[in-house]
C-alpha cells in the first residue's frame, strides 16, 4: 500500500511541476505578446524573472529555513549572470556573421 502511495505522490508532483514550469514560461513571455518594442518587453521580462526567483526563493527558505536573502541573491546573480552572458554571446555572433534582425 506505501509504495503505491509514493508512486501516486511521485506522478501528482510530476504534474504540479510541469504546471509551474508553462506557467513560469508563460509568465515570461507575457510581455512579448503586449508589447511591440523588445527593449520595453526585455525590462519586463527581466523584471518578472526577478519576480519568479523572488517567490521561489522564499518558498525554499521557507520549507528547508536557510537565509532567504543569501539565497535570492545567490539565484538572482547566477540567473542574471548567464542571461546576459547569453545575451553578449548572442550579440557576438549576431555581428561577426553579420545578422541584421
Amino acid at each position: 500500500m506505501e509504495a503505491k502511495k509514493t508512486v501516486l505522490t511521485a506522478q501528482s508532483n510530476e504534474i504540479i511541476e510541469h504546471f509551474i514550469y508553462v506557467i513560469t514560461v508563460l509568465f515570461l513571455i507575457f510581455p512579448y505578446l503586449l508589447f511591440a518594442s523588445l527593449y520595453l518587453c526585455l525590462g519586463f521580462m527581466i523584471f518578472n524573472a526577478i519576480v519568479v526567483i523572488f517567490i521561489f526563493t522564499f518558498y525554499i527558505s521557507v520549507t528547508r529555513d536557510i537565509s532567504f536573502r543569501r539565497r535570492f541573491l545567490e539565484m538572482a546573480l547566477i540567473s542574471l549572470g548567464i542571461a546576459a552572458l547569453t545575451f553578449g554571446i548572442g550579440y557576438l555572433i549576431r555581428t561577426l556573421l553579420g545578422i541584421d534582425i
